[in-house]
């Protein structure tokens, strides 16, 4: 019987420690076959990181790149038009009026508002003289009611002057402020006020460029003839609002590589904003002189920035990487944009980037000073 269970004991322990054998065997293989699992686990998933960072950075910096080839200053169409820059309060009324002075046959207008006598005059002695003058005016400025509009009205009543409004153009206001005259374009970021020449801060762009001057004229007939314009019949330098100025501005900040300087009345389209921040987040330089900043939010946004209350801030000026400058009557907001009659100009012209820039200096010193 003892015998008989030492060999049943023997057997069992024999098949136990061959199980346990097997077991172990078993539980090592799990264990190295886990290892395994978990080491492909972590390699997939750095691979996978990896490649989502190189494709989350190259979509963040593709655009910023593919534009960065061709800068607007390089591009087969030419922005290098010649200009003269008249820049307020420093005594450029008398330049300014004598170039109006010259005109023969005619004189055309978009204009906000003419409240000053001397030009309302000066107006009226060029129309009994013999020339054409045409005027789009706004019929409803924006706290003046039909006022201004008016009193205008009442101004030119007996002179050859043909005033129109802008009710059949189907916009918010016209607020384009650009004269055309026999030869020469003024394109200006001031209304004909006393305040325009003598106590803002306002930018006029002179131009005697062919292609301008006879591009605005047709386009200047096409409003006041109430005919359809189209955004090809629009110089590929100016912004033409509301027909392409969404497209050209977007297209002019996306061009910017290394800085871009603002001096502007408002800033308020959030969608130019915050295309200002993701450049500023790809580490372009943005330095901000306004007048207001309406969002508080843009505070934080935009350290480089100071608030300019004297003299009064009136200008709407973007300069990019210091040889692209945009001027004009359009401000940067959403109505502005995509609402109103506006007219702004690119040029590279190195004279008129040279004389806003310096002008951009001497401000941005003053107001750092100011705040010291």
């Amino acid at each position: 019987m003892y015998k008989e269970f030492n060999n049943v004991w023997e057997k069992w322990s024999i098949y136990f420690n061959i199980n346990i054998e097997n077991i172990m065997r078993i539980v090592g293989n799990i264990q190295w076959c886990s290892k395994i699992v978990l080491y492909t686990f972590f390699v997939l998933l750095s691979i996978t990181l990896w490649v989502w960072g190189v494709l989350w950075w190259g979509e963040k910096f593709s655009r910023h790149i593919s534009v960065s080839r061709v800068p607007l200053s390089q591009q087969d169409r030419t922005y290098a038009i010649p200009w003269k820059i008249l820049v307020s309060p420093f005594g450029v009324e008398e330049e300014v009026y004598a170039l109006l002075t010259q005109t023969v046959f005619r004189l055309y207008m978009w204009q906000y508002s003419i409240t000053k006598h001397e030009s309302i005059q000066l107006f009226r002695n060029i129309a009994y003289r013999g020339a054409e003058v045409l005027v789009i005016l706004e019929n409803e400025m924006f706290g003046w009611n039909t006022k201004a509009w008016r009193d205008f009205l009442h101004k030119v009543s007996s002179s050859p002057i043909q005033v129109q409004s802008d009710e059949h153009l189907g916009l918010v206001y016209q607020h384009a402020k650009t004269f055309i005259t026999d030869n020469h374009v003024i394109i200006t970021t001031a209304n004909i006020w006393f305040q325009w020449f003598r106590r803002n801060r306002e930018y006029r762009f002179v131009t005697d460029y062919k292609p301008i001057v006879d591009n605005l004229t047709d386009l200047f007939q096409k409003d006041w003839q109430w005919k359809h314009i189209a955004s090809e019949d629009i110089h590929h330098a100016l912004l033409f609002c509301p027909l392409n100025c969404r497209e050209k501005l977007h297209d002019f900040i996306e061009s910017a590589e290394h800085t871009i300087f603002i001096q502007a009345q408002y800033l308020q389209d959030p969608v130019f904003l915050a295309q200002l921040k993701e450049k500023q987040d790809l580490w372009v330089s943005v330095q901000i002189i306004a007048w207001r900043f309406q969002d508080e939010d843009l505070l934080t946004w935009f350290e480089n920035r100071y608030i300019m209350d004297t003299p009064y801030l009136h200008t709407k000026n973007i300069l990019i990487d210091h040889n692209v400058l945009l001027i004009g009557s359009m401000n940067f907001s959403t109505n502005a944009i995509e609402n109103n009659r506006e007219i702004s100009i690119i040029t590279t012209d190195q004279e008129s980037v040279d004389v806003f820039r310096r002008q951009f200096y001497v401000d941005w010193n003053r107001l750092h000073e100011e705040e010291l």
